[in-house]
């Protein structure tokens, strides 16, 4: 791979925005208007519906006519779903770069250009980001992207407090999670897509790691700023997303723990132990359930495939 910094180009880069949706026609109405309304002369726009049952299809090509929608009949998860709006980018020969967002992001007017312009910096750079803020409580910090602890466990996460000097300062990172995730095309192609025995959590943090063994940078950029609604599809601390967090979470270590994987059991055993704990303490019973039941799914998936799934 080349180390060159980027020439700058006769015209801008092609961007393909992705966006994935299961529900919530209102918020998947703001991020297609915002995407809209964003100053950027070469782009595509591709809606991937997740099995929606809100008619968000319907809706999405009734009011915006110029976004190619990707209909999925089922709900294939936050990595199949992706999966599918990125082969169908990549299948334009145009396309540079792919901005991946969740449907309940709204994008400042000169987003596009901002990461664009970061990645134009040097051809190492496979993803960029930026802030992410919670739309609600306004100008709460809930994304810089994130480093990671000798546990790969990421540590500028909310609803942890994030370092505000270090959100002020444009830094590589070590996980951009796919929120807001602009990805260069020649990079996917070098490491393959999300890898699909994530349903949803630690897809993101998977891919980044693969990117980051292939030598891409992953960069942080303060500014411009998105706003998030906040786990809108998942919601949080549920039974669904807690059953994801358990299931997803032992996909994730025992896939990249590796090295030490003794150290890694006990690294696992020990925070299941702590999140379930937490759970019982405030008499989440059916969350800690839900939790136990992905964990041991997890493991299934595991022995069903042990590799990658990039389908």
């Amino acid at each position: 791979m080349s180390t060159a910094r980027v020439s700058a180009p006769t015209q801008p880069a092609h961007i393909t925005v992705v966006v994935v949706a299961w529900n919530n026609w209102d918020l998947t109405r703001q991020c297609l208007t915002s995407v809209q309304d964003a100053a950027y002369s070469s782009r595509d726009v591709i809606l991937v519906d997740n099995g929606s049952s809100d008619a968000t299809p319907q809706k999405a090509a009734n009011e915006f006519p110029n976004v190619k929608v990707e209909r999925l009949t089922a709900n294939a998860g936050f990595a199949g779903g992706a999966n599918r709006g990125l082969r169908r980018a990549m299948a334009s020969q145009r396309t540079q770069y792919i901005l991946l967002l969740n449907n309940d992001t709204r994008v400042p007017a000169d987003l596009l250009q901002a990461l664009v312009a970061e990645a134009e910096r040097d051809a190492r750079i496979g993803v960029v980001t930026c802030r992410v803020d919670l739309a609600d409580p306004h100008g709460r910090i809930w994304s810089i992207g994130s480093r990671k602890n000798r546990w790969l466990a990421p540590i500028d996460f909310a609803p942890w407090p994030i370092d505000s000097r270090l959100a002020a300062t444009a830094h590589d990172v070590d996980y951009v999670l796919g929120a807001v995730m602009l990805v260069r095309v020649a990079a996917l192609r070098a490491v393959g897509l999300f890898d699909e025995r994530y349903f949803f959590y630690y897809e993101d943090l998977d891919l980044s790691l693969r990117l980051a063994s292939a030598g891409y940078r992953l960069r942080y950029v303060p500014l411009p700023v998105v706003l998030h609604a906040g786990a809108a599809t998942s919601g949080r601390e549920t039974a669904l997303s807690e059953y994801h967090q358990g299931r997803s979470s032992v996909v994730f270590y025992a896939t990249h723990g590796r090295g030490a994987r003794l150290a890694f059991g006990i690294y696992r055993v020990g925070s299941a132990v702590g999140r379930v704990a937490r759970l019982c303490a405030r008499g989440h019973w059916r969350e800690t359930g839900a939790y136990l039941r992905g964990t041991r799914d997890g493991l299934r998936t595991l022995r069903e495939h042990p590799r990658p799934v990039i389908a």
